[in-house]
């Protein structure tokens, strides 16, 4: 079969791999859609964490925003059948450690990650996935499943922020999971909802997907935004998604008293200084997130109703053999680019 491997530092080939066989509980996936995230340009450009500190190692296919079709399954599965259109959760805990004993899986300090660490992922004409966390898509499209992923961690850092029916809340970053984030936080009944970014494009988008109000930091000043939106009372909850120091001073100039800021956004090992008597006289509750456990089923409730619409984020389509101009793409960080997808199977 076809499939992108990363051997190193900007190093992604396309190589003829063996096809992969389903053990017990697994189930042989051919992939139909698979978007590249963050987290893969971090592994391509050696800025991961696993991969910095050796951890995890090259080679790997990575690859865990996806969906496709079941071809096989292994001996003990019962829940999926060949025909079934799947997608999968990533993370994969040890199962023995206290992390995951008390359901937190995702933080397991020895799990393996679909696509990331030690599992191969989705950027291939087939993959293995494992029963247990497998999920049908139902009647999505491949690319709308595809970008499921990205939604359950928007749908869990909106349900970490507490977000409660006529609640005022800010999501700095618009990217994909910012994007997506506008309409977790309206599915939660937020009253009033503030997109930022740096790209104009990406907030004009926030506004058609539900945002109430956008604002750009580069031009406009934040504080002064606080005060024309909430009358400075502040937003309830703050959802920091861009990633960057700039973002999460943001978000204590926009938080109110009392508030929540979760942390969804990958710092790549940039630093930010944190004003204790600032979170102390607020009394700030400051949560990080990473994943999308625990919210599966929900997320694929409201992706499939329409409630959060994954289809407009998705900039463009190109065939796995284009994987390294998609990369490049990708990193360039160009404007008119919010999600690319790859289809293994052009």
């Amino acid at each position: 079969m076809n499939a992108a491997t990363i051997h190193g530092l900007r190093d992604i080939r396309i190589e003829d791999l063996p096809e992969p066989v389903p053990g017990p509980g697994q189930l042989l996936v051919r992939v139909m859609a698979a978007g590249i995230c963050g987290t893969d340009l971090e592994i391509y450009a050696q800025e991961h964490p696993a991969y910095r500190t050796g951890r995890a190692r090259f080679p790997i296919i990575p690859g865990h925003e996806w969906a496709g079709e079941v071809m096989a399954v292994g001996p003990e599965v019962t829940r999926f059948r060949p025909g079934d259109r799947v997608t999968s959760e990533v993370a994969i805990g040890c199962g023995q450690c206290e992390t995951c004993m008390s359901g937190r899986e995702n933080i397991c300090p020895d799990r393996r990650e679909f696509g990331i660490i030690e599992r191969p992922g989705a950027f291939a004409e087939f993959t293995v996935t494992d029963e247990d966390r497998t999920h049908s898509i139902g009647a999505l499209s491949f690319e709308e499943a595809a970008l499921l992923e990205p939604a359950t961690v928007a749908v869990r850092a909106v349900r970490l922020a507490e977000v409660e029916p006529g609640d005022k809340v800010a999501i700095l970053g618009s990217g994909s999971i910012g994007l997506l984030a506008v309409q977790a936080a309206k599915a939660a009944g937020a009253g009033l909802v503030l997109a930022t970014d740096l790209v104009d494009a990406k907030l004009e988008l926030a506004q058609r997907l539900g945002a109430d109000l956008t604002a750009n930091p580069s031009r406009q000043d934040i504080a002064r935004t606080r005060r024309e939106s909430t009358g400075d009372s502040g937003f309830n909850a703050v959802i920091e998604a861009a990633g960057s120091p700039d973002a999460l001073s943001d978000a204590f100039e926009l938080v109110a008293a009392a508030g929540r800021i979760v942390i969804s956004g990958v710092f790549g090992g940039s630093t930010y200084p944190l004003d204790p008597d600032r979170i102390v006289g607020g009394e700030l509750v400051i949560r990080g997130t990473v994943g999308g456990h625990g919210v599966w089923e929900e997320t694929i409730r409201l992706v499939s109703a329409g409630t959060i619409r994954t289809a407009p984020l998705i900039s463009d389509v190109m065939p796995l053999s284009q994987v390294q101009e998609a990369f490049q793409s990708a990193s360039a960080q160009r404007p008119d680019v919010v999600k690319l997808l790859l289809n293994p199977q052009e």
